[in-house]
């Protein structure tokens, strides 16, 4: 059996589009529903109206907007509590639609002999066309992350939009951690920071190029341009680096990384939006405990080791193409800004 985790937050026709998906997914599973914002009674009337035709959903309302990785965190617990009914777990985006077949696509990747037990899927844009949203997620010489266009190209972990994680996996990395997300990354790249731990302990990730998934992306958020997502992007990015790349990262990639950072402060200076990126430094700075706890755990468990990560390190400073457009929007000012969470 495999849990499929959906998180809410305040927008319930896209959820309901997503749930219905679900009901096409190829396996039996079991969808839990955990709702953002929820405060005791104050449930959508749409969802609510679902979840009485539905009542094999569990549902979780939290009733503060706890964010995403903890979201996620309170659906995994439960699965984790059970006993012995679950073999894993898949986390879909509400504002995504699986296609039939996608969760049977992605459990026949599972190989927990090899060790593949976390799964990426094909996400493509939702108007209907082949462009790519995701193919799970590159690392790249800069340390920081990015979606994977290209199947050719390195796999770290799956996009946590359509993801499938081993029961184990999550157990384990939960074990030597302490959490599975970090409910401090609140969104974005906790997907990232899952994966190099899953990697760092051993396990490898997979990819099915047949469970196809639409993504309306970031609905929630306010778009990928908004300061939420980079706020909370890029925090997330620099915690990523200081808890989980290995000294032997930095060591080879140090140059890389520095001009990434000077790139970086190109690019928010042109946007005039150079007190947001002191923000997102201060609060990173504010969070140094916490991510050295994390590397701590890490460096006692003996796995902070560059040969786990060098096999799927891009060859690339960040996205191919990114940088080009950068460099364009720095002498054409008004071009819009490449993909990308830096």
């Amino acid at each position: 059996m495999i849990a499929v985790v959906v998180v809410n937050y305040r927008r319930a026709p896209d959820t309901l589009e997503c749930l219905r998906a679900l009901e096409s997914a190829g396996l039996p599973c079991q969808v839990v529903l955990v709702d953002n914002g929820a405060a005791a009674g104050e449930t959508d009337p749409a969802i609510a109206s679902y979840l009485e035709a539905h009542a094999e959903i569990v549902y979780r309302p939290i009733a503060e907007n706890a964010g995403f990785a903890a979201a996620c965190n309170l659906a995994i617990d439960w699965v984790l509590e059970q006993e012995g009914p679950f073999e894993a777990v898949a986390l879909l985006n509400n504002d995504a639609v699986a296609e039939a077949g996608w969760l049977a696509a992605m459990a026949a990747r599972l190989d927990p002999a090899a060790r593949v037990e976390m799964i990426a899927a094909k996400m493509l844009c939702a108007d209907g066309s082949t462009q790519v949203d995701s193919l799970g997620i590159a690392l790249y010489r800069s340390g920081f992350a990015a979606n994977r266009k290209r199947s050719d190209h390195p796999l770290l972990g799956p996009c946590g939009g359509a993801a499938l994680y081993s029961v184990r996996l999550l157990r384990e990395v939960r074990d030597v951690t302490g959490h599975v997300f970090d409910p401090d990354f609140f969104c974005y790249a906790e997907d990232t920071d899952l994966a190099i731990r899953a990697r760092l302990l051993g396990f490898r990730a997979g990819y099915a190029e047949d469970a196809l998934v639409r993504h309306h992306g970031s609905l929630t958020s306010g778009g990928g341009d908004s300061d939420f997502v980079m706020y909370h992007g890029l925090r997330n990015s620099l915690c990523v680096m200081q808890r989980d790349l290995p000294w032997g990262f930095v060591l080879r990639f140090w140059p890389w990384m520095l001009a990434a950072r000077f790139g970086l402060l190109a690019k928010y200076a042109r946007r005039r939006r150079l007190g947001l990126l002191w923000s997102v430094y201060r609060d990173y700075r504010s969070r140094r405990e916490r991510n050295r706890a994390c590397r701590r755990a890490l460096e006692k468990r003996g796995v902070l080791q560059w040969s786990r990560l060098a096999p799927v390190v891009s060859p690339h400073l960040y996205e191919p193409g990114y940088v080009r457009e950068q460099l364009r929007a720095l002498v054409r000012p008004g071009r819009t800004d490449g993909a990308g969470t830096a």
